[in-house]
């Protein structure tokens, strides 16, 4: 019995210690933020680890796809979201306002029945051959 509860404990305290998350394809993926160096800091990105190990960097954009049938213009600035851009006829590029936090935003227009799917814009690291 104690080693259950020494389990669930380990567990919520992991869950607990996750900084972030965003949904992707319907499923939570949680986010650790990495420590930034010199030459990382001074700019408006910011790195995590994916609990897949994967390295991510986050600017402060979300790319949004709004059902078929819907303004999504409009529900954007339903959310305060700012320098809205259309990417196709259901795909958009959008903004959140500095200070705000991208991952909350992002599970908010998650949680909207207008909007099938809201994440970060990853921006992609180049490498060398």
């Amino acid at each position: 019995m104690k080693e259950k509860i020494a389990a669930i404990l380990v567990l919520v305290s992991l869950n607990a210690c996750a900084n972030e998350y965003y949904y992707e394809h319907g499923k939570k993926v949680t986010l650790t933020s990495v420590e930034q160096n010199r030459a990382m800091s001074g700019n408006d990105v910011h790195y995590y680890v994916t609990e897949y190990g994967h390295k991510v960097a986050v600017t402060n954009e979300l790319i949004v796809q709004c059902e078929s049938d819907v303004n999504c213009t409009d529900v954007l600035k339903s959310h305060s979201l700012k320098n809205i851009s259309k990417l196709s006829k259901t795909l958009f590029l959008a903004e959140v306002n500095k200070g705000d936090n991208i991952f909350k935003v992002s599970q908010k227009l998650h949680e909207d029945k207008n909007i099938l799917f809201a994440h970060p814009n990853f921006k992609k690291t180049m490498k060398r051959r």
